[in-house]
């Protein structure tokens, strides 16, 4: 750790300023707001440059759109029949929020205000972009003064600074800046914001200068101990600065947004806060107003008076400049709309420090420390109770999400006292700063601490409040000397000078020695404190209110005597807060007793310094409070405390009791605030602020001074504001020259010098293939070299340990565990080891580290207790083996191994720790990867798997290469139009359409016609074989068209699901075969064969049946697995719906209407023993049923007995149709909203049922298919009519179809063959086409399948995606259209999706990211506006005296760091909280002892 103490001797920074160039006011303050600075140095030479922080950035355009404007009126109620209105409701803000944001929401709504029901006429804007960010209220010139660590001054100076620069990028770039060119690496930016990255144009716009350092005796720059730049417009004059401050805080108000940040507001994330968003504005309204927010000591009104802006509208503002009008009279100004604008804190705060001045320093001027006169006593506690603010006496105010306290501050220095009392005090306020506090070790940042992080935390664990009490014992010197007579303490004869001495010499160095020692000199002091462990208002929990406001109660109450007040406020630990008030109010009594001895002439009653002996000499009675309060009043039958305590008219007692009186009202005043809503956690923050008052926050009193100064200021005429900005910087220390090396070959001579500088060591760089990848590298490397090199924040990630850690991670995806895959390939390992295997020792290994799991079992008082048992013996816990491995848990057991192995068992461990260590590297980057690409829940995924969690490991995106890239779409599709082409199909596939209904899709049976070979050339073999087993007739042939059987109904009869081998055809040709195939000599006892197989004697033109089935499968398959091809399917907008299809309706309306016939003409069957059976009206109708897809509807062959088979097979197909037409109603019902219609009592009117018009075509058509599937069966392929959304612009592509392939129509041929490898999808379709050819599909009508491409958008000259990369910007589509004949775009067409993918061609040049060492500026802006205020004699301002104010302002802020451990001698004087104990007196002292336990020395004390 690292401390740095003050030395008084060093000289001001204003010794280096001489001149008077200002001619500034000092009656007006100077604002300053908070820069940053970056400095490197060249030689002697410093460069510093300046950046403006938050604050200085208006990128505010006041100026509305035209949308804006419609929005803002409409938000005033414009157009409505009452409108415009004057209170909008809330829906109208919420949609004005949503569109613009709060903060802009509320400048549009306040700019268009109606006043008197008319709507101004605003300042416009061209677009929503139409001026950069600038820096705003920036110095004429910048002055910077540093201190050397030897105390020698320098300054300098830098140009003009221009006036409003620009900070960001302009919409409208300079017309000389041209394009950009790839080649050059200089940074692209405008000229207006050059400054911000080139030194020269910096210094040339004011905002970078240079000083010269001195130099130590080696000729090397001397180390700056502090470096100070400020400055201040010169050029505006005080009423022109505050206006210019106004509008800077109406622009934050309508872009970042404006607020008073709460005290105790986080403003960072801890473990239980979260930072408050962003300042959001509230809804804007006529009736809005600043009255809350200029109410007196309101946040807004102080914050107002301390910057000199206004509260409300004002003529010749920014409102009225955007509205081109005044604003409403009395409209609040952006400050006071901000959240918390009417907040008020100072009163409950006044009210704590009144109460607990008796208590502290009260009691220590009066008892301990005579040094001011009554007077002075009585100005100090007004002064303290007045201006003396724990917490800043200003609000803080919050710019977007940063931070920025408003802080007063002048020159202790240069302060011109108004009177001795106040000249005494600033003269101990200089000594106790300058000799006490700046002389003592404050922790501190500076290069090359070995460990920064413990001292930040150590600076920032020092509160500004009280976070813990503790008490130490004080002896006075007269009872030491009385104990030492008495006692004969082991003392030596010196010991009077051992103890006065070195307390004697600090209050003399401090201004308060004098002819007579105070007893505070004199005074022993315990070597150990005890902690207090009393709750500070109320405990043991949270404070609770009504208690506090009970006690306050209690102790306020009119008539309470100073010698009964009670000790403690009822059961429990007493609260200190009591403890104190018990004490300051008998502090209050004995003070109004001694002045009430005064005017009734009662000496008795006089107070004596707080007696340190009672009745400790003979014959003497010490006037102990007790005993003066006790004392008659002459003239009443009173005594003096119950006099007192009372209320009378006697002018005596009215005087004498001012102060109590005046403690009382503060009781009740901190009683009622606490009924008016102040929470105890804000009266708790108060206290213990106030309490820090007492002890290490000199800080505060110090600011004390500023803050009356600037209330002072505030109280008179106006005298505006002077702005301008600061920034500091300390402990610059010249780097060491870096070692040079010759530039490396392949880097150009155009973009780097001969020479190059080598990069410190381990600085290297990472080449990434992704911006994402190269920050996560960037964040693992920073917190390697953060942690000084912590192996656990050493990552590896080589593709060795990748490919580990990866078959591990799936493993546990699989639902193994982690341990138990690691025990596999630790086990592996031993088997394996080349001087192995050691199997004999896996039983041990087993036994020390076995698989353990957890149950969860419920417990008897409602809770749960977590189990762990042995799951496995079988296989080691790898994970469970590692940890006790490099927890030295099996040293012991390898000590006792042979040689040979131990060496394998370690080498097989390495390899354990090694897995182990690579899974935890991975899912570490995992972790950070998807935090730099902003997804938290994978990031937490990543967290839980390496912790353990049960959960699945995430899929690893750090080591994926990103694919980048253009994005295509290729879209595989079958289609037809059905047209003339097709008039003689049946000739080829003789079918009744009556007998199979399907033959209604049209459609798909000419798909599938042309894709098959013709009926009448598909052949196959049968014979008979009598019953004897020897006679057989001869093979003979018999082809398909005798079925009489569309091709429809063979791609949508598959095999019987409880027999495949009986499928529909098989009975079809059996059924044939037995009938008219049937030779005469053929018995019905004889068996009939079958072959499917080709006959080698046949011609090639025949098709054997078993090649055509294959054909069929493989054309099923096809259809099955694509979806019906829609409209969108046929352009590149995949928004456009689906078309309703009458064709596809009256497909299903005739479905239903055969089904429905069917049904009936079953039911009307009678028995087969009955009368009227008519077996060939049975079979008739059991052949449409087959054609409507009943599977097992075909009847059996006509022999004899078969009557009943024909009945059985027709109950069950009347049963399945029944079920089918049931569920078409079922469709119907959910297409109409309605119950569907009961079973077998269809009620379904055609006309009206079948169809709604009413509702989306989506919806309509899904209706039809979903009919026909019921009807049919659900894996009938259903293909509607599709419409081309852009006929002509499809047909022009398809047109260009070989142009686009380079003039030849066979390269989409060898796509298809590639792709069917590895398209499922594209394959079965290839399959199809190569069947098809190798077939000779097609007969009669033979319309060959073309195959095309067509790109979209298509533009002349393209070449088609499926052979070229595509143009430059382009995201095409691919068309590839297969299609009996070709097809016509502008007719309708149906067909299917046979397949559709994206993927991503890569692109010639891909952005990566390079993540390399930089070592950041380690400066930050301040998060303070100050209030420099120039001493009461100063006629101007002049840079010697600001810059001497921020010099001190500086000190202050290291005083600020100072506790009272680190004050040495001194800290043992304070808490100035010193309160007399006497075990005799218990009603009037006060006794920690009850609360305390013995600790060591140290934290705020309480002495007693």
């Amino acid at each position: 750790m690292s401390t740095s103490t003050y030395a008084a001797d060093r000289p001001p920074l204003s010794g280096a300023l001489t001149g008077t160039p200002w001619t500034l006011t000092a009656a007006a303050p100077a604002v300053l707001l908070p820069v940053r600075l970056e400095t490197r140095f060249a030689g002697a030479t410093l460069k510093i440059r300046v950046y403006p922080d938050q604050i200085h950035v208006d990128d505010h355009e006041p100026g509305l759109t035209a949308e804006e404007i419609t929005a803002g009126r409409a938000y005033w109620g414009d157009g409505l029949p009452d409108g415009p209105t004057g209170t909008p409701d809330e829906a109208a803000w919420t949609d004005l929020v949503r569109r613009f944001g709060a903060p802009r929401a509320g400048w549009i709504a306040r700019v268009l205000e109606p006043v008197g029901g008319v709507f101004p006429d605003p300042l416009t804007r061209t677009g929503p972009w139409c001026e950069p960010a600038r820096a705003r209220l920036l110095p004429t010139q910048w002055y910077a003064v540093g201190r050397t660590a030897g105390g020698t001054l320098f300054s300098g100076t830098s140009d003009p600074v221009t006036r409003d620069l620009a900070v960001g990028p302009s919409p409208v770039p300079a017309a000389a800046a041209g394009t950009i060119d790839p080649s050059d690496e200089a940074l692209p930016i405008d000229g207006g914001m050059r400054w911000t990255v080139d030194f020269a144009a910096a210094k040339a716009a004011g905002m970078a200068f240079t000083v010269t350092v001195p130099l130590d005796a080696k000729g090397v720059p001397e180390r700056i101990e502090r470096l100070v730049v400020f400055g201040l417009d010169a050029a505006t004059g005080p009423a022109g600065s505050a206006r210019a401050l106004a509008r800077l805080l109406e622009a934050h108000a309508a872009t970042d947004g404006l607020a008073f940040l709460a005290p105790d507001s986080p403003t960072n994330n801890t473990g239980t806060d979260a930072p408050a968003a962003a300042p959001t504005a509230g809804a804007v309204s006529t009736a809005d107003s600043a009255a809350g927010a200029a109410a007196p000591e309101a946040a807004a009104a102080l914050a107002a008076a301390a910057l000199g802006v206004p509260l409300t509208a004002a003529p010749d503002d920014a409102l009225a400049a955007a509205r081109r009008a005044p604003a409403r009279a009395g409209a609040p100004t952006g400050l006071a709309r901000g959240g918390g604008a009417t907040a008020v804190e100072r009163p409950a705060g006044r009210l704590v420090r009144r109460l607990l001045w008796p208590a502290s320093f009260g009691s220590l001027l009066r008892h301990l420390l005579p040094v001011a006169t009554p007077a002075e006593r009585a100005a100090v506690r007004a002064h303290f109770v007045e201006h003396v603010h724990a917490e800043g006496p200003l609000p803080t105010l919050r710019i977007g999400r940063q931070p920025y306290g408003l802080l007063p501050v002048a020159s202790l220095r240069d302060w011109q006292p108004a009177g001795p009392g106040e000249a005494k005090a600033v003269a101990l306020l200089t000594n106790l700063w300058r000799k006490v506090w700046l002389a003592s070790p404050v922790p501190r940042i500076v290069p090359g601490l070995a460990d920064p992080e413990a001292t930040l935390l150590e600076i920032l664990g020092t509160d500004a409040r009280v976070l813990e009490v503790r008490a130490r014992s004080m002896l006075g010197n007269e009872y030491v000397s009385w104990l030492w007579r008495f006692a004969r303490l082991g003392l030596g004869p010196d010991w009077r000078e051992q103890v006065v001495e070195p307390a004697r010499d600090l209050l003399a160095a401090l201004g308060l020695g004098g002819p007579t020692d105070p007893r505070l000199s004199l005074a022993v002091f315990a070597k150990q404190a005890y902690a207090l462990g009393t709750p500070l208002l109320d405990g043991p929990g949270a404070p609770r209110a009504g208690r506090v406001r009970a006690y306050l109660d209690a102790l306020a109450a009119v008539g309470l005597r100073g010698d009964q007040v009670p000790a403690a406020p009822g059961d429990g630990p007493v609260p200190l807060f009591h403890r104190l008030l018990r004490a300051a109010l008998i502090a209050e009594h004995s003070a109004a007793a001694d002045a009430f001895a005064a005017e009734a002439n009662l000496p008795g009653a006089a107070e004596l310094p707080e007696p340190e002996l009672v009745d400790i000499r003979p014959r003497e009675r010490t006037p102990v409070l007790r005993r003066r309060l006790a004392l008659p009043v002459p003239g009443t039958d009173q005594t003096v405390g119950a006099y007192l305590a009372g209320t009378s008219a006697d002018p005596r007692q009215v005087r004498a009791t001012a102060d109590l009186r005046d403690f009382r009202t503060a009781l009740t005043g901190l009683r009622d605030a606490l009924d008016d809503g102040l929470p105890a956690a804000g009266l708790h923050r108060h206290v213990a602020g106030t309490l820090g008052l007492a002890s290490h926050r000199l800080d505060a009193w110090i600011t004390s001074l500023a803050t009356r100064r600037l209330a002072q200021v505030a109280a008179g005429p106006a005298p505006g504001v002077h702005v301008g900005g600061y920034g500091w910087v300390v402990d610059l220390t010249p780097a060491g020259k870096p070692a040079m090396v010759a530039r490396p070959a392949d880097i150009p001579e155009s973009v780097a010098p001969p020479t190059l500088p080598l990069a410190p060591a381990g600085a290297g760089h990472v080449h990434a293939p992704s911006p994402a990848q190269a920050v996560t590298a960037a964040v693992l490397r920073s917190a390697s070299r953060s942690h000084g090199g912590d192996k656990a924040l050493a990552v590896e990630l080589s593709s060795r340990r990748v490919r580990l850690a990866e078959q591990l991670l799936d493993g546990v995806r699989a639902g193994q565990s982690l341990g138990a895959l690691l025990g596999y390939r630790f086990e592996r390992g031993l088997h394996d080891h080349p001087a192995g295997p050691w199997d004999q020792l896996l039983p041990v290994l087993r036994r020390l580290a076995p698989v353990r799991a957890h149950r969860v079992d419920p417990a008897d008082d409602g809770r749960t207790r977590v189990a762990v048992t042995v799951e496995s013996t079988a296989t080691v816990d790898g994970l469970e083996l590692h940890r006790l491995h490099t927890a030295g848990g099996l040293d012991g057991w390898l000590a006792a191994r042979p040689a040979g192995e131990r060496a394998a068992v370690r080498d097989v461990l390495a390899d354990l720790a090694d897995a182990v260590d690579a899974v935890s590297d991975t899912l570490l980057a995992e972790s950070v990867h998807q935090l730099a690409l902003g997804d938290a829940n994978r990031a937490a995924a990543a967290v839980d798997a390496a912790s353990g969690a049960a959960t699945n490991p995430p899929e690893l995106h750090v080591t994926r290469t990103p694919a980048t890239g253009t994005a295509l779409t290729h879209r595989v599709l079958l289609l037809v139009n059905v047209d003339t082409r097709f008039d003689r199909l049946r000739q080829d596939w003789p079918a009744a359409r009556g007998h199979h209904p399907r033959l209604a899709g049209a459609a798909l049976d000419a798909l599938a016609s042309m894709l098959l070979p013709p009926s009448f050339r598909v052949f196959w073999r049968y014979r008979w074989h009598a019953p004897d087993g020897v006679t057989a007739t001869v093979w003979r042939p018999a082809s398909l068209d005798r079925m009489q059987i569309p091709a429809v109904d063979l791609l949508a009869a598959p095999p019987h699901p409880g027999r495949p081998d009986d499928a529909e055809l098989d009975r079809r040709i059996a059924l044939d075969a037995w009938g008219p195939l049937r030779p005469a000599d053929v018995g019905d006892d004889w068996t009939l064969e079958l072959d499917y197989d080709r006959d080698p004697g046949w011609p090639l033109e025949r098709v054997s049946l078993a090649e055509f089935l294959h054909a069929v499968t493989v054309l099923r398959d096809l259809f099955g697995r694509s979806r019906p091809a829609a409209a969108a399917d046929l352009g590149d907008d995949p928004s456009v719906p689906p078309q309703m299809d009458a064709t596809t309706k009256a497909q299903a309306d005739e479905t239903w209407q055969a089904a429905r016939q069917a049904v009936a003409g079953l039911a009307a069957l009678p028995a087969p023993d009955a009368a009227g059976w008519d077996e060939a009206a049975a079979r008739t109708l059991l052949t449409v049923a087959a054609g409507l897809g009943v599977v097992g509807a075909v009847p059996p062959p006509a022999r004899p007995g078969a009557a009943g088979a024909v009945a059985d097979t027709a109950a069950a197909a009347r049963f399945e149709l029944d079920r089918r037409l049931a569920a078409h109603c079922r469709v119907v019902a959910d297409l109409h909203d309605r119950v569907p219609c009961p079973p077998g009592g269809c009620t379904c009117d055609p006309a009206t049922d079948f169809d709604r018009p009413d509702v989306p075509p989506t919806r309509r058509l899904e209706a039809q298919i979903a009919r026909l599937r019921a009807l049919l069966g659900p894996d009938l392929p259903v293909l509607p009519k599709a419409l081309a959304p852009e006929p002509a612009r499809l047909a022009t592509a398809l047109a260009a179809s070989d142009a686009l392939q380079g003039g030849s129509p066979h390269p989409v041929r060898r796509w298809l063959s590639r792709y069917g490898r590895v398209r499922p999808a594209v394959g079965r379709l290839q399959e199809v086409l190569t069947s098809a050819d190798a077939l000779d599909a097609g007969g009669v009508v033979k319309v060959p399948a073309t195959v095309t491409v067509a790109q979209l958008p298509y533009t002349s000259g393209d070449r088609w995606v499926g052979e070229a990369a595509p143009r430059a910007g382009a995201e095409p589509l691919s068309l590839v259209v297969v299609a009996p004949g070709g097809i016509d775009p502008a007719r309708p067409v149906q067909g299917v999706v046979v397949d559709e993918w994206t993927e991503v061609v890569p692109a010639e040049k891909v952005q990566t990211g390079l993540t390399f060492e930089y070592d950041a500026p380690g400066a930050a802006a301040p998060q303070a506006v100050l209030l420099g205020l120039a001493p009461q004699n100063a006629t101007t301002w002049q840079p010697a005296g600001l810059v001497q104010v921020l010099d001190e302002a500086l000190d202050l802020a290291l005083a600020r760091a100072v506790d009272l451990d680190s004050l040495g001698a001194a800290g043992q004087f304070l808490p100035a909280l010193y309160l007399p104990t006497n075990v005799a007196e218990t009603t009037t002292t006060t006794d920690f002892v009850p609360d305390a336990t013995l600790t060591p020395q140290g934290g705020q004390e309480a002495n007693r």
